[in-house]
Formats: structure tokens, C-alpha cells, sequence
């Protein structure tokens, strides 16, 4: 079967230290190869303020992870993922073909682009 490129974007607990949050970042890893994923790579956002409280709590580290695994691959995850009570959300959906580029932040994209307006 043909592996695909999966994305995952996660809301940590803020009170997290970095140190533990590289630890979590870590655990997943080993997850990912434990189900016989492939880690691509993670890009941490940081510590970013919530719309809304998400457990009574009003920010949270943002990181997004990329990994590439056979379609079963997220239906093996996702109760792993619930167990993880330093992780209040995460969103699984299959990304592109490739991985997206490391300066995404410093262009322009969609909407705002088009528009001509400032990010």
C-alpha cells in the first residue's frame, strides 16, 4: 500500500515547560515509528492565545507535525492521541504530496494575497 503524507496541528497544555514540551514532541515520534510511520518533521508555533478557553485554559503551545504512514495509520493513532491529557486538541488531516517549505511564515498566501492586503 502507498504511504501518504499526514499533517497533525496540536494544542499542548501551556503550562508546560519547553523542556517537556520537547519531550512530548519526542513521545510522539517514537509513536509515529512504533506504528510504522515515517517522522517527516514538526514546526512549533509556540506558547499562542485561544479564541476561547479550552480546558479553563486561555493559550496554548502550538506545534504541527508532518509524517508519511499507510491509511491505517491515523485510526491506530487517534486513541493513543486522546490518552494524552497534556494534549487539549489535535486536528489529523492528510496533507499534500510534499512537505510545505520552511519560510511559509514570511510569505504572503491566500486570501490576503490576492487582495494585496499586509498579514
Amino acid at each position: 500500500m502507498q504511504e501518504k503524507l499526514y499533517e497533525i496541528t496540536g494544542i499542548y497544555d501551556p503550562d508546560l515547560s519547553e523542556n517537556d514540551l520537547q519531550a512530548e514532541i519526542e513521545n510522539f515520534k517514537n509513536l509515529i515509528s512504533k506504528l510504522d510511520g515515517k517522522f517527516a518533521k514538526s514546526d512549533v508555533w509556540g506558547k499562542i492565545r485561544l479564541c476561547y478557553p479550552v480546558r479553563k485554559k486561555t493559550e496554548g503551545w502550538f506545534v504541527t507535525y508532518y509524517f508519511k504512514g499507510s491509511p491505517a495509520l491515523p485510526e491506530n493513532l487517534f486513541p493513543r492521541l486522546k490518552l494524552n491529557e497534556r494534549l487539549m486538541r489535535f486536528l489529523l488531516v492528510r496533507s499534500n504530496d510534499k512537505l510545505p517549505e520552511d519560510n511559509l511564515g514570511s510569505e504572503k498566501t491566500g486570501v490576503a494575497q490576492e487582495k494585496g492586503e499586509n498579514i
